[in-house]
């Protein structure tokens, strides 16, 4: 977008500026809640996609130091990309991603929170279809092993 589309936007109150930005760069938020839902409800499924894909690749630069306390976000993030993503049988790379942050929170997540833990096992099930029979069982092992470690750790 260029700078007079922001404006144009900020005076129609759709979003409003955030103090705080650095390196010169100005930083906004939606107005309201109601204006983000309608907003992202209104992308196809390929710009939700690269939305939520550009989202992990920008904490995955951000946090890469330490990007652990993160996995809950990088996970949700994918979760949705794959979701959208209209060519993801062929787009095995953000399945794995997808697999590989899931596996990530399966480690930290409580084993008394059952509820969270089988979403995420279903939504692991769903990703392994996805990938050729040849690549499944080493996610697998490392879906398994990630539930495990919640017990032992």
């Amino acid at each position: 977008l260029k700078p007079e589309n922001f404006k144009e936007l900020e005076a129609r109150d759709f979003i409003r500026s955030v103090a705080g930005a650095t390196g010169g760069d100005k930083l906004f938020t939606f107005a309201s809640i109601v204006v983000l839902e309608v907003s992202y409800e209104m992308l196809l499924f390929a710009q939700k996609s690269m939305l939520h894909s550009l989202t992990c690749c920008w904490y995955e630069d951000t946090y890469f130091n330490d990007i652990s306390p993160h996995y809950s976000t990088l996970a949700y993030h994918i979760i949705r990309a794959v979701q959208y993503e209209e060519a993801v049988a062929q787009n095995t790379k953000l399945v794995r991603r997808a697999l590989f942050y899931i596996a990530r929170v399966l480690e930290k997540t409580s084993i008394f929170d059952e509820a969270e833990r089988h979403e995420l096992m279903q939504k692991s099930e769903d990703f392994l279809k996805l990938l050729p029979k040849d690549n499944r069982a080493e996610q697998e092992i490392a879906l398994q092993a990630a539930q495990a470690a919640a017990y032992v750790g």
